[in-house]
């Protein structure tokens, strides 16, 4: 099914009890996610769980989808790697898939639009699955024109056409050049291809502060565009996770400490600034988020040495998955 077909039904108010993306573009994969909980949570609070094999064994993920509440409440799941999961209990998520709960959304999502798993060929026999690879030329372009629409600016083909240019490669790449010069624009300023070409060529240096501000701050967008630009100017993803952890590690501290005498000594390896804010940072976040970014963090770092990674995708997914659980 196209993805456009799936977005206007769900803005219709109609969400499906179960969907398939088949596809590696991330952008999409959040973009279909978040129309999903626009529409299917409505002005309530959301309430997602993501998924893992490699996190939760095959029977907490299967009892997790099937748990219900006296209340009937609304819960959405997105479910990752689901080829890992083993019999018997591959067999009850394609029956879930037939006969779903109530009230409960499920999203499983395979990076490989051409499966080879036959899990995958079972649960795409009960649901139209719907294509989140990177779209055609034709595609890509209608989704610049939308960021910039999305953002109140009208501009001409010539302007679409030399951001795809230049981030054409992918949504998610397109998206962030569309907002980094979108995010540079004075008010009355048009938007012009050379004005294109000359943000193309900005390479303002960002500093790893300015990054863990906003993940500290909850800022999801500016933390994904900061993140993608550090690893883009050379900074590692190790060195990142070890700022995160640090922040994370020192947030978790103060909640500890929260109204005992005890106070901080030794070495904290973060800017000046960002310590001066961690008490600010740390109201932001409860005692369970900031033990799940925690448990995040290891789990990339585990990856790191044990596969090869990409490593704008796992930061991508870090906060992704972090402001998710937020939410």
């Amino acid at each position: 099914m196209e993805l456009k077909t799936v977005v206007r039904r769900i803005k219709d108010g109609k969400v499906d009890p179960v969907y398939l993306l088949k596809g590696d573009d991330h952008y999409l994969q959040q973009f279909v996610i978040k129309e999903i909980e626009q529409t299917f949570f409505g002005s309530d609070v959301v309430d997602r769980q993501l998924l893992m094999p490699d996190e939760l064994s095959n029977r907490e993920i299967i009892e997790s989808i099937l748990k219900t509440d006296l209340f009937s409440s609304r819960r959405l799941f997105i479910l990752r790697n689901a080829h890992q999961i083993r019999d018997p209990f591959k067999k009850r998520l394609v029956e879930y898939c037939q006969n779903p709960v109530p009230n409960h959304c499920l999203v499983i999502i395979d990076d490989e639009f051409s499966s080879k798993y036959a899990i995958i060929r079972d649960i795409g026999n009960s649901i139209n699955s719907i294509n989140t690879t990177k779209p055609f030329e034709s595609e890509l372009r209608k989704w610049i024109a939308y960021f910039f629409k999305e953002r109140g600016k009208q501009v001409t083909g010539e302007v679409i056409s030399a951001v795809l240019e230049i981030a054409g490669d992918s949504v998610y790449h397109a998206a962030n050049e569309v907002e980094k010069i979108c995010l540079g624009l004075t008010n009355e300023e048009e938007i012009t291809a050379e004005l294109v070409k000359k943000f193309s060529g900005w390479r303002r240096e960002h500093r790893q502060w300015e990054f863990i501000t906003a993940i500290g701050n909850k800022q999801e967008s500016r933390s994904i565009l900061l993140g993608k630009t550090l690893l883009a100017q050379g900074i590692s993803l190790i060195a990142l996770l070890y700022q995160l952890s640090a922040l994370f590690q020192e947030m978790l501290f103060i909640k500890i400490a929260a109204g005992t005498s005890q106070t901080r000594t030794g070495y904290i390896p973060l800017s000046t600034s960002v310590r001066k804010k961690l008490p600010e940072f740390t109201q932001r976040y409860n005692y369970a988020e900031i033990e799940k970014a925690l448990e995040l963090l290891g789990a990339i770092d585990y990856r790191i040495k044990n596969y090869v990674i990409n490593d704008e995708n796992e930061l991508s997914l870090f906060i992704f998955n972090l402001f998710g659980l937020n939410e």
